[in-house]
């Protein structure tokens, strides 16, 4: 039987109908699998499910591998952390590099000792030094419009992309980060 768990699903081993304990809603900083996030530090939460009332976490591990959904060689394992935390725990381990795909997988067991399964997520680093950003400003040029003061002008630019990382554009505004194209 699956539990749908907005918006993943939860594989339930047991054969009651109901999952005993569980977690789901993987989160790094607020958001599910966030591509370019600016933060050396991210913080990692979760929602915990179950059957019964009262339901409490009683620890968790988390572990974080660069490029490597696996697991083979982790670069961070918080090891087995007993807490009843599960929102806003910050990453502990080596400097996370700018423009990186890392992956986490968090497993948590509650205050009887059931444990859950590894829940995954991925998340990418956008720059996160100053001195790597290469970009421009798309603007208007005055010297080229005689319509300067067009209410909502399109901005258009046509590049060459010289690596197979610069062929993943993003498209920027002052809130947010979308990624175009493939």
């Amino acid at each position: 039987m699956r539990l749908k768990a907005d918006p993943f699903q939860i594989e339930n081993t047991q054969k009651s109908g109901t999952i005993d304990f569980g977690m789901t809603d993987l989160r790094v900083e607020y958001r599910r699998n966030p591509i370019g996030i600016g933060v050396r530090v991210p913080r990692f939460s979760w929602k915990l499910i179950g059957k019964g009332r009262g339901i409490r976490q009683g620890g968790y591990r988390i572990q974080v591998s660069e490029n490597d959904p696996h697991f083979s060689d982790p670069i961070w394992d918080s090891g087995e952390v007993n807490s009843d935390r599960s929102v806003h725990i910050a990453y502990e381990g080596s400097p996370l590099a700018s423009r990186q795909v890392y992956h986490l997988r968090v497993r948590a067991w509650d205050a009887k000792g059931r444990e859950s399964d590894w829940q995954t997520a991925f998340f990418e680093t956008g720059i996160l030094d100053y001195s790597a950003w290469t970009a421009q400003w798309i603007t208007l040029d005055p010297g080229k419009h005689d319509r300067a003061a067009e209410a909502l002008p399109l901005f258009r630019k046509t590049f060459e992309a010289k690596s197979p990382r610069a062929r993943r554009p993003n498209l920027c505004d002052r809130s947010r980060t979308v990624r175009i194209g493939a």
